[in-house]
């Protein structure tokens, strides 16, 4: 029974980090001293001023000095719990903010990806109409060149036929494609 019984603690301690929740994590302690100092300090000022100003000449110093130490003592208390408060924030703060920065990255990387296949349909539209338009163009210049070439064999055929002599330059061959005319 009792090796059942520690056997059942050793299993639920495995993998499972404890921390006590008031407990201040390494690299805080010098923020959390520095803020709880300053809270502390701003606290004993104002309860000192209170105390005294607010009936210090019927009371003793005694009196007075243990009411101080009494309300500060509840003042250091919430000074705690508010230094851890507000340390928490800050480190919730950081941890959205990252998370937060993250995100925005991403969608900074998505609209770099959408910009470059937006920029490169129109580079792929762009090259797609050049090559229309080139093959157009030389499918033109190929049939004006047939077409001339059809022409003049056929006044050479007529002159042939009439038996006149035919001293007509040949058309000149089409150019290549992209060369200007």
């Amino acid at each position: 029974m009792t090796e059942d019984r520690n056997q059942s603690e050793n299993t639920s301690d495995i993998g499972v980090g404890r921390e006590s929740a008031l407990s201040i994590r390494r690299g805080w302690w010098v923020a959390y001293a520095l803020l709880f100092s300053i809270q502390v300090i701003a606290w004993t000022i104002l309860v000192v001023l209170e105390e005294v100003g607010y009936g210090g000449a019927d009371r003793r110093p005694t009196e007075i000095a243990v009411v101080i130490g009494m309300k500060i003592g509840a003042l250091i208390v919430v000074s705690i719990a508010y230094t851890m408060i507000l340390l928490e924030m800050v480190r919730s703060i950081m941890v959205i903010s990252s998370y937060l920065e993250d995100k925005l990255n991403e969608r900074r990387r998505a609209a770099a990806a959408r910009r470059k296949a937006e920029q490169e349909e129109l580079i792929a539209e762009a090259v797609e109409k050049a090559v229309a338009e080139t093959v157009e163009e030389s499918e033109k210049r190929i049939a004006e060149a047939h077409q001339a070439w059809a022409d003049w064999n056929r006044r050479r055929l007529e002159a042939d036929e009439r038996g006149e002599p035919f001293d007509e330059t040949p058309p000149e061959f089409p150019q290549q494609i992209g060369e200007p005319k």
